[in-house]
């Protein structure tokens, strides 16, 4: 049984492994076996999942087997999930949300959701501006939240998967040393440890000099520009970040 206080080393990723969990059958998913899907509580306060007599919820999360193999749910869409039972645990010690799904559950009553940017604003807020990326998520992952925007929720955000690269690379940091790009352990090779983040809106990590300092106030809308707005020529600049 998934209880207590665990590290997010103690899961190991298994995309195949979780594969086999469920199954569509019409319009609806059912497990094949006892799973968990597990998420920040965090979301609850920022609107991303609505806990209740029913629970709807941003589908990027991750579901783990009772082997502790997860996978990660990555589509920017709000949709009903049912569970046998709701719990909490300390994941690093971050208050995570699971959810106790049995075999044979409808896990998602209903695949076709209807169409919703609502939440899109909230969701680049959580994980970009604020930094606030989930233990289950990789560096790729992140770079790809809003990918399939435009199918999902109907929006334009993530129209331009430059920016979402370059907004990557700059809030992705050195576990170590959070001064230190990630990028910069990219760039040297070997090994890839598992990066930190800040938020793209923190001036103390975020801004090298005084006036980047100073113009990080107009950060949120630029950055919704850049991920909505396709760049129609990558400069010097974007092709260092995306190094």
């Amino acid at each position: 049984m998934l209880s207590g206080k665990v590290a997010s080393s103690d899961f190991k990723h298994n995309k195949a492994a979780v594969s086999k969990l469920l199954v569509n059958k019409g319009n609806s998913t059912v497990a094949k076996e006892d799973f968990y899907i597990i998420f920040p509580e965090r979301y609850i306060a920022k609107g991303l999942a609505v806990m209740g007599s029913s629970i709807k919820l941003l589908f990027m999360f991750a579901i783990v087997d009772t082997k502790m193999n997860y996978g990660t749910v990555l589509a920017p869409i709000m949709n009903d999930v049912v569970a046998s039972n709701v719990k909490d645990i300390l994941v690093d010690g971050v208050a995570n949300k699971v959810l106790e799904i049995q075999a044979g559950d409808i896990v998602i009553p209903n695949r076709a959701a209807v169409m919703n940017a609502g939440f899109m604003y909230d969701l680049v807020d959580e994980f970009i501006m604020q930094g606030k990326v989930p233990w289950y998520m990789s560096y790729d992952d992140l770079s790809n939240i809003v990918a399939e925007a435009s199918k999902y929720a109907g929006s334009n955000v993530g129209n331009d998967p430059l920016a979402m690269e370059i907004i990557t690379a700059m809030v992705a940091r050195d576990s170590k040393d959070k001064m230190v790009s990630y990028r910069t352990l990219l760039i040297k090779g070997g090994k890839r440890p598992k990066p930190s983040y800040v938020g793209l809106t923190n001036v103390y990590y975020s801004y090298d000099n005084t006036l980047s300092k100073i113009m990080g106030g107009y950060m949120r809308h630029g950055v919704t520009t850049a991920i909505a707005i396709k760049e129609k020529q990558t400069t010097k600049a974007s092709a260092v970040l995306r190094a």
